[in-house]
């Protein structure tokens, strides 16, 4: 891309650029749409996003990827941890949000990995609208963790205390019966609840998922931020 001192920086903040700039929004997603259509949908879009930026022309494009990469890297970093939280018991809570936030720097061991093995090349090969070299394939190669992810969180059920307050007590039900059946290798009927509801000291659901329109969301979302 012939970059300048000044295109590498701006580069190497584009995707912070991004991660600020959906900060505010990304918990109240995770809180509205729920932590799993947030993963899901996240990861596969940013996996899309890997691949038109293998492909940018030129760096302005590739500048706009890496932005919107940052924006939906922050919801699907920030879902991962009610979603972890709400599945593990509250003893063991704490020991297993440090062990997920620990496996983060495996990210930065495999791109470590994939850029030395493939930064080094010379080669180049023309293709209809760029010249295909290392750095591109670098950075395509840097979806594979977002592409493994994507499929694995699709085998994972939503948080069932989302799915409750949401008023879902049925899917909440069943998503309880599945994860008693995964440790106990008994048979989903076999669970000894047969019912559940929400503690009367539960917050609300934020207003989007009320269907009262774009103002409370905002509200909302000034009301969680001022006090910080």
């Amino acid at each position: 891309l012939q970059l300048s001192s000044t295109d590498k920086g701006l580069l190497g903040s584009s995707f912070f650029i991004g991660i600020i700039a959906s900060s505010h929004m990304s918990g109240f997603l995770a809180d509205t749409l729920g932590r799993k259509y947030v993963l899901v949908r996240g990861l596969s879009l940013n996996v899309l996003l890997y691949i038109l930026g293998t492909f940018a022309p030129n760096f302005w494009s590739f500048f706009i990827i890496k932005v919107i990469s940052g924006a939906l890297t922050c919801p699907t970093s920030i879902a991962t941890i009610p979603l972890l939280g709400e599945f593990v018991p509250t003893k063991r809570r704490a020991q297993a949000l440090l062990i997920s936030t620990s496996l983060s720097t495996i990210g930065l061991l495999y791109s470590a990995l994939i850029g030395w093995l493939t930064l080094q090349g010379t080669w180049s090969l023309d293709l209809w609208i760029v010249t295909f070299k290392p750095w591109r394939l670098f950075f395509l190669l840097c979806a594979v963790p977002s592409l493994l992810c994507s499929i694995l969180f699709c085998l994972v059920p939503e948080s069932p205390k989302f799915l409750l307050t949401r008023g879902n007590r049925e899917d909440t039900l069943k998503v309880l019966q599945r994860v008693h059946s995964i440790n106990t290798g008994r048979v989903l009927d076999s669970y000894p609840v047969k019912s559940v509801i929400m503690d009367a000291n539960e917050v609300p659901p934020p207003p989007l998922a009320e269907g009262k329109g774009v103002l409370p969301v905002l509200k909302h979302i000034c009301d969680q931020t001022l006090p910080l």
